[in-house]
């Protein structure tokens, strides 16, 4: 059992890592890999077809953060409802990774409102993309693995706890598969459509509508 429950914790905390560092690494490491390519595409103008599209992909994505904020906010409510009752401890996993969930979805809702002051240039516009497109990839393979974790704690548990907590932690996992395959599916098609290719100015980003 023991060996278990310091199982369910790691997997609880690689979850945590994963979601917020993560992003950060990945910027920063795509960021000096494209630094030649920045300062070369910097010196063409602003399409307005292009940054509409732009536009309307970030309010895209940020109606996906309002759905991981409903979804955290649901589980932290239904765990506090289950305080007291048989299911308690399924409702304190689900209200922990509610809380996470939710953290997430305001800190990425909050940089995108910081982001919003300023345009980007067509590469950033590109990279931005890229490296999303990288990381829900990532994160729906450890969706998998949250699963699994969630399905050997409810067959090998030993106590009700143990049991209740993997339930939580494979319905957790089974909605953050579901939601970062979107994105990766969204992504990639906006990826798709979008074409490097010269220009007068040097290199061009053209956009299919």
């Amino acid at each position: 059992m023991v060996r278990i429950i310091r199982y369910s914790l790691l997997v609880f905390m690689v979850m945590g890592f994963v979601h917020l560092c993560v992003p950060k690494m990945a910027q920063a490491w795509q960021g000096e890999r494209s630094l030649y390519t920045t300062a070369l595409m910097q010196t063409q103008s602003y399409n307005d077809g292009l940054l509409q599209q732009y536009v309307e992909r970030q309010q895209q994505m940020k109606r996906n953060k309002y759905v991981l904020l409903g979804w955290g906010a649901a589980n932290m409510l239904s765990g506090a409802l289950l305080i007291g009752s048989d299911y308690q401890d399924f409702g304190v996993m689900n209200a922990s990774w509610g809380a996470i969930n939710t953290g997430i979805a305001i800190f990425a809702l909050r940089d995108s409102r910081s982001r919003a002051d300023s345009a980007p240039s067509h590469w950033q516009m590109l990279r931005d993309e890229q490296q999303f497109n990288r990381i829900v990839a990532l994160n729906t393979g450890l969706d998998v693995g949250y699963m699994i974790a969630g399905l050997a704690m409810m067959q090998e548990g030993n106590s009700s706890m143990i049991r209740q907590y993997g339930t939580s932690v494979l319905v957790q996992g089974a909605f953050l598969f579901a939601y970062d395959l979107f994105l990766m599916v969204e992504s990639t098609r906006y990826l798709n459509r979008i074409t490097v290719e010269p220009s007068p100015m040097g290199i061009g980003i053209r956009i299919d509508i």
